[in-house]
């Protein structure tokens, strides 16, 4: 099975390690690696421009981290899992079960990147500041930039896998995956007697299933997922439900 990640905007800086080295970066390390220097190569030049604040769409407290992209193709690198640092990572324990348990030949975990496209939840790669939204020069909209060159690779890769993807809206723009079976995750609580849609906070309900799946680490009906996400003490009830684009995971959360 396939699940897809959006990234964390907080990230953890490693200290020490290899730098980044893009022909080594999975997935599709040699289809990639071009379009991938091609944007983080322009994501220096742009960090390093008077420009570069209102061009990434940050305030002035994040000055320093933009700085630090300039650095990037010399800065030390860790496991995804360890950079990426948000509330689906680290509240969903997702970076502790991927530092204890290591990748699953079953269970394959993507994260979704404005600046490589797609990566490995265990690939290397340093801290990094760029959103999807974000417009670089050059490039213009990086999910419209990414699309044409992840969807024939990631259509071969999905195939008829199961793919849970936990990903936000403008991240799935880069690959919708509509074709295939793709099931969002989306949560919720009850509140007066009534389902609120839960925003921010869902990416920890999110990464609390991923974490359980890899853990778990072998591959997955619909059904058994499921029963995995009914299985962890935060939800209160999973099932699968249909809505107007098609069938998603509901998770109903306290």
């Amino acid at each position: 099975m396939l699940i897809l990640l959006p990234p964390s905007e907080g990230k953890t800086r490693p200290n020490k390690g290899p730098v980044l080295d893009l022909s080594e970066l999975q997935p599709f390390a040699r289809e990639l690696e071009q379009s991938r220097r091609q944007v983080l190569k322009e994501l220096v030049n742009t960090s390093k421009s008077e420009e570069a604040m209102e061009i990434l769409s940050v305030g002035p407290t994040l000055a320093e981290t933009v700085g630090a992209n300039t650095e990037l193709e010399t800065a030390p690198t860790a496991p995804a899992y360890a950079v990426y640092s948000g509330v689906l990572y680290e509240d969903g324990g997702l970076s502790a079960i991927a530092a204890q348990n290591g990748p699953s030949p079953q269970v394959e975990i993507l994260v979704c990147s404005a600046l490589f496209g797609v990566v490995d939840l265990f690939s290397r790669i340093p801290a990094y500041r760029l959103s999807m939204a974000v417009k670089l020069p050059g490039l213009g909209a990086l999910a419209s930039y990414w699309r044409p060159h992840l969807e024939p690779l990631l259509d071969a890769l999905a195939g008829d896998q199961l793919i849970l993807d936990c990903r936000s809206g403008q991240y799935a723009k880069a690959w919708p995956g509509h074709s295939h079976h793709l099931f969002p995750v989306r949560v919720a609580r009850i509140k007066n007697g009534k389902e609120q849609i839960v925003s921010h906070m869902a990416k920890k309900y999110r990464g609390m299933v991923a974490a359980a799946l890899l853990k778990q680490g072998r591959d997955c009906s619909i059904s058994e997922v499921v029963e995995v996400a009914n299985s962890l003490p935060a939800v209160c009830q999973a099932q699968l439900r249909e809505g107007s684009k098609g069938s998603y995971l509901s998770l109903v959360v306290g």
